[in-house]
């Protein structure tokens, strides 16, 4: 077992252990709500006067989890809408008792500085609880004399939503026959604390609403319910504020009591939709089950009151979704039921933006939509019209991606990665809170888990394609020109589609099956006469290679090779044979494909009944899935090799996969001379076009897909079905791979259409923003790219602020700016001035621990992030998305850096750079393994012009990026002197060269000459081969890679790997590659390799690692950390 799977087995555990434990509180899986957590520390003590808080543990929270950037919000230290109103409730609670003056004096920064930032993201869409509650939490403040100051820039906003909330008001403001002015409607009940004192009127009216158990649900919120025992210290309400708090501690949540089964179907969703089911499938089918005996309890939700009615929404569609998923018989009306109240479908309309994350939930669960369910295709266009009316950039490309890509053509891996990589899902704001995510501490373990489990997938998936990419070589397939070479392709849907690992050898089959058929179906279309066809059909027939030669005699042979190993993994397994059942299922499609070959051939007259008789069997799938079912745990009766069209689902996928093919296959069918469906369809209907023969094909195709889904989706629901679970599976996996390759094109017969998305399931890491999972005490090295990224460094917005003061003893600040373009600083309190015409937005390059940042406030501007290391007077830049490069890393505890273009770093080879400079000490300790490894005086910076940075000429080019591998004493070769390996790894494959041809010696000639002082690594003639052989090697086994000539270049490169003791530096393209530059033109290329000529020169491969790392300073070890990071979308 090795250390990944090691890793997520002991995750595994771990979630089992803090999750799914038996005194596991669901409850605890709800964030905490520092807004209502505040509310419940106002309340003063009734026993005590009001000297001290009733919940001093509420007060204790508020004063310990403050952010370092000065607000209250989510743990994950991002600030969003919520953090305004969670912000200004906790300093009014640390106002009320006098406490914690230094925290209040943040929060309102905070707030001075990212009020029109956050309301700028809503673009202009506010949700109803903030316009409600925003305002009224700035009116408190007010009245505690705490001076909420907005910048100029939010000034505006700010009033537009004060002036929404009146028009809110005004909607709800109900008055009675008398005039006189009645108690608040019930959607207003949960923002009691935030109403205007005129609804104080007949609070009292108001609140007897819900103080009987049956009602308890009127009134959900802890604020609301704290701020009604404030105003009539009623028990019933201290007894609700005494549960919350005896059930959940002073965490407490946004809404309470919390639906369990919504808390449910929260995780199991959640868990799925990760990729980690196979993981928890005792855990899912447990929860379900609860789930679903609440779910048939009653056909339609107790409550429709519209304040519920999102909750509700949500949780009833995704239950009937996952339910339905997994096998159980449950009716949609449970959450369709409003399409009968023209009253509910106009307040959903007129209120979408609270109904964002249930209309997508909606809308997600008519993927699984029967026959005969109206319902669900109504319900599907109106959840489609709210979604559409999203404005908010994020939760609108995720909308477009689940409206625009049909769900059975979307392939589960890929799914799983997009939801890993995706910070949050679309619309979680429900309410005043989150109420409908999960806290950050279990998104947290889940996605760790969820990283470990798609990084080994994608392990186990490039294991298992080299194994079949060998086969396919060994048997000869790949030497037949005329046939597709598919094998990355199919691999790629059915890993993608059926990832499990325990079903590694069904992968392996279905793409055996796959390819041979390919193969097969290229050879009777194009290549073979008909004597060879007929020939071939009839060996199949008599199982016997007797009388074929060339092309047929290969395919008989890799066919009866797989059946031979498909009969004997099978009779292992369950103890008796079934070759002469498989010989049969294979014989039905050769006999079909020579049917098709004499139709094309003799131009034979078909009717739609006649091709597709044959057609839906000549499609194969059915050959291909049954083929890899046999080695299913619970495999399919023997009776379905025979005859596969007597079964219903079978027969349901031959006819879907043959139509799906058809629809986007005519052209080219036409073409060739070949029959098929839509032309068939036009011949029978003249007075059809080509547009409405294939939508009345397209309206049977849709139809025949919810009569699969039930088949395939309904356990034991159909008479006579006793095809196990499993084999379903597989049934529905097959489906969506055939829809994913004939989704409104050809991707299947495309050469390059694929390959991005191939990329992605099998060879490219995660990209993980650092936010969305690891905190700043979680920094990673290189060695761990391709787990997660991170940076230590917290930003902040607004003027110049002080984040967080290390005390190390060289006494470093890590702070943040916000530079706004085209600002050029003119003034520097208590500092030097420098100004540089080259870039106006670094005119300052000292400052004193006192400085204030002055600057133009241009409006309309945008706005850049610019973080910043400082010590005593040096400011020292580290990271500016305006420079060349993109990546400025400087940085010097112990040297003066003086930032101007003047600094100069010149090289044994007369290499020579010019630009923002510095040395450093790096420190190597990734690998637990070793002692740190320090190496002195490397040069770190971004050279804004260079000299001779090639070997091609002497003028030199701005190459970016400028770490010194050669032999000056700046070299990082000189300092790693015997630490380093001495091997290069190729996509994670150590090439084991030879150690004696890495010689530490500076001889210029002969193998002794390792390294040249350049800032390109130079490698010797031998291991530049044994590199050389590797890469091309690679190349050659990759879909759609070509190489374009003798050392001219290659597409999709690989992971190049420099192993060093302590830490392995790790090269990710294309930042491992060179750019050549000569006097005539520039040269682009990926991959440069330039070999001996007569004995002189080098052998170079191009290596400037510095592009695209994040380096993160170690305050308190005074040590360097590094790791990968795309600087354009995280700059």
């Amino acid at each position: 077992m090795d250390s990944q799977e090691t890793m997520v087995k002991n995750l595994v555990m771990k979630v089992k252990q803090e999750l799914f434990s038996p005194d596991f509180d669901l409850v605890s899986l709800v964030p905490p709500s520092p807004y209502d957590i505040a509310w419940l520390s106002m309340i003063p003590n009734p026993h005590r006067g009001s000297d001290e808080p009733l919940f001093k543990g509420c007060l204790d929270w508020v004063v310990e989890h403050q952010t370092t950037g000065g607000f209250w919000g989510d743990d994950d230290h991002v600030p969003t809408i919520e953090s305004l109103t969670s912000t200004l409730a906790c300093i009014v609670a640390l106002a009320t008792w006098d406490v914690g003056h230094d925290a209040i004096q943040k929060g309102l920064a905070f707030i001075h500085a990212s009020t029109e930032k956050l309301l700028e993201e809503q673009n202009n869409s506010f949700l109803e609880w903030f316009v409600i509650v925003f305002p009224a939490m700035v009116e408190l403040a007010e009245s505690k004399g705490l001076h909420v100051h907005f910048s100029h820039g939010s000034t505006a906003l700010v009033e537009q939503v004060f002036q929404k909330r009146q028009q809110i008001f005004q909607m709800h403001r109900l008055v009675q026959s008398g005039g006189q002015q009645q108690y608040c409607s019930l959607e207003l009940m949960q923002y009691l604390e935030a109403l205007p004192e005129a609804y104080d009127i007949n609070l009292n009216k108001t609140l007897l609403l819900c103080q009987s158990e049956e009602d308890e649900l009127l009134i959900q919120s802890p604020s609301a319910i704290a701020y009604a025992f404030m105003k009539t210290g009623r028990k019933v309400f201290l007894s609700k504020l005494n549960s919350i708090v005896k059930r959940c501690g002073f965490s407490v949540p946004a809404i309470y009591p919390m639906d369990e089964d919504l808390l449910r179907v929260c995780l199991v969703n959640r868990i799925e939709r990760l990729g980690l089911a196979e993981h928890f499938m005792a855990e899912i089918t447990s929860m379900l089950g609860q789930v679903y005996r609440s779910y048939i309890s009653c056909e339609e939700p107790k409550s429709k009151e519209k304040h519920a009615m999102p909750l509700q929404l949500y949780k009833d569609s995704l239950a009937f979704r996952l339910l339905r998923l997994h096998g159980y018989t449950v009716s949609p009306r449970k959450f369709c039921w409003f399409l009968h109240d023209e009253d509910i479908m106009v307040y959903i309309e007129e209120h979408h933006e609270i109904f964002l994350s249930a209309m997508y939930n909606v809308y997600r669960a008519t993927d699984v939509t029967f026959r005969g369910e109206s319902d669900l295709e109504d319900v599907k266009e109106f959840s489609k019209r709210i979604l559409e009316k999203e404005t908010l950039k994020d939760s609108k490309n995720l909308i477009k991606h689940e409206i625009g890509t049909p769900w059975l053509a979307r392939l589960d891996h890929l799914e799983h990665r997009k939801f890993i990589e995706r910070k949050e899902p679309v619309g979680s704001w429900t309410g005043k809170g989150l109420s409908c995510r999960l806290s950050c501490q279990c998104n947290a373990m889940l996605l760790q888990l969820a990283m470990e489990n798609y990084t080994l997938r994608q392990s186990m998936f490039r294991n298992e394609l080299k194994e079949l990419e060998r086969w396919s070589k060994d048997i000869g397939l790949v030497d037949m020109a005329f046939a597709r070479q598919k094998t990355a392709y199919c691999y790629f849907a059915v890993a993608s589609t059926a990832s499990h690992f325990s079903l590694s050898y069904v992968r392996l089959a279905v793409v055996k099956a796959a390819v041979l058929v390919t193969v097969a179906d290229d050879f009777f279309d194009k290549e073979g006469s008909m004597n060879e066809l007929e020939a071939l059909a009839n060996a199949v027939e008599r199982w016997q290679e007797k009388g074929l030669d060339g092309h047929g005699k290969a395919i008989f042979k890799a066919l009866k090779d797989f059946v031979d190993d498909i009969s004997w993994q099978f009779f292992k397994q369950n103890g008796y044979d079934i070759k002469s059942s498989l010989q049969d299922l294979w014989h039905q499609i050769f006999v079909s494909w020579l049917n098709e070959a004499e139709w094309s051939r003799n131009g034979h007259p078909l009717s739609i009944v006649e091709y597709l008789q044959v057609a839906k069997s000549s499609i194969a799938s059915q050959t291909i899935l049954l083929s890899a079912a046999l080695l299913l745990d619970t495999p399919p009766g023997l009776e379905i090799l025979k005859s596969p069209q007597s079964y219903p689902l079978t027969n349901s996928l031959m006819l879907l996969t043959r139509l799906l093919n058809e629809i986007e296959s005519y052209q080219k069918e036409q073409q060739e001379g070949k029959p098929n469906l839509v032309l068939l369809h036009m011949k029978e209907n003249p007075n059809l076009g080509v547009e409405e023969s294939i939508g009345i094909i397209q309206k049977v195709l849709d139809e025949k897909k919810k009569e699969f889904l039930e088949q395939a989706l309904v356990i034991n629901g159909i008479d006579g079905d006793d095809m196990p679970k499993a084999c379903k599976k597989l049934h529905l996996s097959c489906l969506k791979a055939f829809q994913m390759f004939f989704n409104s094109t050809n991707a299947y017969d495309s050469p390059t259409k694929l390959l991005p998305d191939i990329n992605k399931a099998i060879y490219d890491p995660l990209k993980i923003d650092a936010h969305g999972i690891l905190r700043k005490d979680k920094t990673k090295s290189l060695a761990s790219y391709g787990k997660s990224q991170t940076t230590c460094v917290v930003k902040v917005q607004g003027n110049l602020r002080k984040e967080f003061v290390a005390k190390p003893s060289f006494g470093h600040e890590v702070l943040s700016l916000k530079l706004r373009k085209p600002t050029i600083f003119t003034t520097f309190r208590n500092s030097k001035v420098h100004s540089r015409s080259h870039h106006p937005y670094l005119t300052f390059f000292s400052w004193t621990r006192e400085a204030t940042l002055h600057g133009s406030n241009a409006k309309g501007v945008t706005i850049q992030d610019t973080i910043a290391l400082c010590k005593d007077n040096q400011f020292l830049i580290i990271h500016n998305p305006l420079l060349i490069g993109e990546l400025l890393v400087v940085a010097t505890p112990f040297t003066v850096v003086e930032y101007a273009m003047e600094t100069f770093a010149k090289y044994g080879s007369g290499s020579s750079s010019e630009g923002e400079l510095a040395l450093e000490t790096l420190t190597f300790d990734s690998d637990p393994r070793f002692q740190k490894e320090k190496i002195s005086n490397i040069v770190f910076g971004c050279g804004t012009k260079q000299t001779v940075m090639d070997h091609w000429g002497k003028e030199g080019g701005n190459v970016a990026g400028i770490l010194e591998l050669g032999w000056s004493p700046r070299s990082l070769v000189t300092h790693l002197g015997s630490t380093a390996q001495a091997d290069i790894s190729v996509a994670g494959t150590p090439l084991r060269i030879p150690p004696e041809t890495f010689l530490w010696k500076r001889s210029r000639g002969g193998n002794h000459n390792c390294l040249r002082s350049s800032l390109l690594v130079d490698n010797i003639k031998p291991a530049y081969e044994i590199l050389e052989q590797a890469l091309v090697n690679r190349f050659s086994r990759m879909i759609g890679i070509r190489p374009k000539g003798v050392r001219q270049g290659y597409a999709n490169l690989p992971i190049i790997t420099f192993h060093l003791v302590g830490a392995d530096l790790v090269v990710q393209p294309p930042s491992a590659y060179v750019v050549k530059i000569d006097q005539r033109k520039f040269q682009y290329f990926c991959l440069a390799m330039i070999p001996e000529s007569d004995g002189e020169g080098v052998i170079t491969i191009g290596a400037y690692q510095q592009q695209n790392y994040c380096f993160i300073y170690d305050l308190n070890r005074k040590t360097l950390r590094f790791g990968p990071q795309d600087c354009v979308k995280n700059p």
